[in-house]
């Protein structure tokens, strides 16, 4: 019968591999407030967008009507005085 040695875990070994998965969530943590700051930054540039966006779409629908009004405003003025 051959016996195999099991390993051996030390205290020493726990305290290495805990610090090492310590060093790594501080790492993770880094990385989430990068993302958190890149979120907000994202929000604020899509609330921009659509705000332009509103003003330009408001615009879009205004210049028309205006275009149409001034063109049967002419329409009428020009029937008006050929009609005299």
């Amino acid at each position: 019968m051959t016996s195999q040695r099991e390993p051996q875990i030390t205290t020493k070994d726990v305290v290495l591999n805990l610090d090492r998965k310590v060093d790594e969530l501080i790492a993770g943590m880094a990385d989430l407030k990068v993302i958190a700051g890149t979120v907000g930054t994202t929000v604020e540039t899509l609330h921009d967008h659509e705000t332009r966006l509103r003003s330009l779409e408001r615009f879009r629908y205004t210049v028309p009507s205006a275009a149409v009004f001034v063109a049967l405003a002419a329409i009428g003025e020009l029937v008006y005085y050929l009609s005299r």
